[in-house]
């Protein structure tokens, strides 16, 4: 109850503190802002907005312009760039045209009304042309309302998709997964190992996130943005009349070429290569090393809920080691072993700090503090108490009085 193991926990992002900051070496444990994060925001911001748009907007009108009417008098099958002319007349509540029984009609944005009559899609054009040019007052007026409403809409749940992305990234900022990559890792008093992998699954599972990083591991949003910008490209050169049928074939050909162009890149990066089969290869004979250097070589294909109470600790230390950490943080790891146990375990930690990573323990054994300990602190009830080496500590009346109790005279 001296609040050590909540220490442990607002370093390692499972508690937030409630003030000051958390650094190592100088640099600060929170995930820092990047470019991507930024396109993140934007995509989710687009993804709201296009949804909020196309609620606000009737879903029947748009499918009749957008995917009936283009079948409608083409031999050939479905005209694209009379489809992407019609989603963006749809969106921007322009009258359209529709087919039905061979007769071509022009109605007004929402469908209501019948604003002309035609026997071909060429003359239904032509009316639709004069249309737009003078629409009537009252239907001007009512698209006009309709335009605004949309682009509104839009708007508002674009920026409001973007401050949600935004929202979940202060939230993510300080989890364990990125103070892990930063560098500090650590065990709990409780062992948490996944109990029916193989020892060595469970190190390796401590080298995933650090396996995909090195990796180059596909952002996610790339492609969404690319496609994003692909079909806007599309729909504005056939709004303004750039796009005829080869044009619009072009901009698709176009836009396949890019998500190829990007698959290529993530080949390239290491996926599904074998750059990647060689880095699992190499992740393999670290697992190894580490199982060795812990003492578990020899089991690396045991399922670990089979392994003995001070092997399963020494496990959590090898799954910790394998984010290769700075900064190695040990809540209580000589709970419940036995003597040579925890002798054994001394020898592993001084082995730990002897390779180069720090050692932040937690522990109620003296022995195993009084016997590795380079500097002590001693927190009682959330306040610290005592700090300095170990014989500096054990002299410390303030000690004396939390272990033993203060005597009473008189």
């Amino acid at each position: 109850g001296a609040g050590k193991t909540t220490v442990f926990n607002a370093v390692t992002g499972i508690y937030d503190p409630t003030e000051g900051q958390n650094t190592l070496s100088g640099r600060s444990l929170e995930r820092p802002l990047r470019r991507a994060d930024l396109g993140r925001w934007a995509a989710i911001g687009l993804s709201v907005g296009l949804m909020a748009l196309l609620f606000v907007t009737n879903i029947d009108h748009l499918w009749a312009g957008v995917v009936k009417a283009p079948f409608g008098g083409r031999e050939k099958g479905f005209a694209f760039d009379q489809a992407a002319d019609a989603l963006v007349d749809g969106l921007m509540a322009e009258p359209r045209i529709e087919q039905a029984q061979g007769r071509f009609r022009v109605l007004s944005f929402d469908g209501k009304t019948v604003l002309a009559r035609a026997k071909s899609r060429e003359e239904a054009e032509g009316l639709l042309a004069g249309v737009r040019a003078a629409p009537p007052p009252e239907i001007a007026a009512a698209a006009a309302s309709a335009r605004r409403t949309r682009l509104l809409s839009f708007i508002v749940a674009t920026v409001l998709g973007a401050l949600g992305g935004y929202a979940i990234f202060r939230q993510t900022r300080r989890t364990p997964a990125v103070i892990a990559e930063r560098g500090i890792a650590r065990t709990f008093q409780n062992i948490r190992l996944v109990p029916d992998m193989t020892v060595l699954e469970n190190v390796l599972a401590g080298m995933d996130r650090r396996l995909r990083n090195e990796t180059g591991a596909l952002e996610g949003v790339a492609i969404p943005l690319g496609l994003m910008a692909w079909f806007a490209s599309v729909a504005v050169a056939t709004r303004l009349e750039w796009a005829g049928a080869e044009l619009s074939g072009l901009l698709f050909v176009i836009g396949l070429a890019l998500v190829f162009a990007w698959l290529v890149r993530i080949a390239a990066s290491g996926a599904f290569s074998r750059a990647q089969r060689g880095a699992e290869d190499a992740a393999g004979v670290e697992g190894q090393r580490l199982l060795d250097f812990v003492g578990l070589g020899e089991e690396r294909g045991e399922v670990a809920k089979n392994l003995s109470y001070g092997n399963q600790r020494r496990l959590e230390i090898a799954r910790a080691l394998a984010t290769r950490p700075k900064l190695l943080l040990l809540d209580e790891p000589a709970a419940g072993m036995t003597p040579p146990e925890t002798v054994s375990l001394m020898q592993l930690i001084k082995d730990i700090r002897d390779a180069g990573t720090t050692v932040v323990l937690i522990e109620h054994h003296m022995r195993v503090v009084m016997g590795i300990s380079d500097h002590i602190t001693v927190l009682e009830y959330g306040r610290k108490i005592a700090e300095g080496t170990p014989e500096a500590v054990r002299q410390n009346p303030k000690v004396i009085e939390a272990y033993l109790g203060k005597e009473e005279l008189g």
